[in-house]
């Protein structure tokens, strides 16, 4: 799904560069030019990034 359609950005793009080491959105910004036009797509683009590390925390919890 299209996240920025200004520059094309897709929801798996985002993933990609949090699962590549991306921790916030302004790192996925240094690789995608998410955001960088209008900026309606900012807030959902945040929501990715959150929800993968939220993601990723669950999993340690329930490991551990």
């Amino acid at each position: 799904m299209y996240v920025c359609v200004c520059h094309a950005v897709t929801d798996g793009e985002i993933r990609k560069a949090v699962e590549g080491g991306a921790s916030t959105l302004r790192e996925v910004q240094a690789s995608l030019p998410v955001g960088a036009r209008c900026g309606a797509c900012l807030d959902f683009a945040e929501h990715l990034v959150d929800e993968h590390h939220g993601h990723c925390q669950r999993s340690v919890r329930a490991a551990g």
